[in-house]
């Protein structure tokens, strides 16, 4: 599925993300980091939308399950540079 993201990236703070296109085209929201001791702790917060989802539970499920995606690509891919 084609998804075109928006991403603004605020140095040490954090990253804002915009969904132009895909299934949550629409949706707004940052990523904040703070530190925990030997790790960084990262917060979500945003307005999540959806054309091709209209009911809050399952939008929910839809949010969590991409977060959950995108943290695993992430984490992979920080086990790769150490």
């Amino acid at each position: 599925m084609k998804n075109l993201i928006k991403v603004t990236r605020f140095y040490p703070l954090g990253v804002a993300i915009e969904l132009l296109e895909g299934p949550m085209t629409g949706s707004k929201f940052f990523n904040y980091y703070t530190p925990n001791k030997n790790k960084t702790g990262v917060t979500v917060v945003g307005d999540f939308k959806s054309p091709m989802i209209n009911d809050e539970t399952h939008l929910r499920q839809a949010v969590l399950s991409f977060l959950e995606q995108a943290f695993n690509e992430d984490n992979a891919y920080l086990k790769t540079m150490v």
